[in-house]
């Protein structure tokens, strides 16, 4: 399944020697400036394992707990309007791998305890019963950061570049 996206349509072809003042015009179209295009090039693929656990004690106690391990890829998290695409307008998978929002490991536990009903008068019982107490326990993984270079390194009027890894 495809997601509609924008990407860079006309960008910038890098020579060697040009610079990034020279950019719009070593454009595909040099007659055009930056052309924003809606596409549905982007995808995503989700794999995950999943164990649920839940138990009724009894006497109006129950636990539910709840185990994710999973991975999420795609070839550009932020499908936002705007952004230019995939660092290589010439390649779209060059932008492919973990999703900005990623979380490997996500555990849920939770427990709810039904409080005792009280022999009260009918006036007074939307008040005094059915009432419940419970606790929500939530702990996960971080999420995964892409650095960007922040400049057009390769010229091409996308500006998406990586950062340089400097050993």
């Amino acid at each position: 399944q495809h997601i509609m996206a924008s990407r860079q349509f006309n960008p910038a072809v890098y020579e060697p020697g040009y610079t990034v003042a020279q950019e719009n015009s070593h454009r595909l179209y040099p007659g055009l400036g930056a052309v924003e295009l809606a596409d549905a090039f982007e995808y995503e693929i989700f794999n995950s394992l999943q164990v649920n656990l839940s138990h009724r004690i009894g006497y109006g106690l129950t636990f539910l707990t709840n185990f994710v391990w999973s991975k999420n890829i795609d070839n550009q998290s932020a499908a936002n309007e705007g952004n230019d695409g995939p660092p290589n307008p010439f390649n779209l998978q060059s932008g492919r791998g973990v999703s900005d929002f990623d979380q490997k490991f996500r555990y849920n536990a939770s427990v709810n305890y039904k409080l005792h009903d009280f022999n009260v008068s009918r006036t007074l019982r939307p008040f005094t019963n059915g009432w419940q107490a419970n606790g929500i326990v939530k702990v996960q993984s971080g999420l995964p950061i892409t650095i960007t270079s922040g400049v057009d390194n390769s010229i091409s009027g996308v500006g998406n570049d990586y950062a340089d890894f400097v050993p």
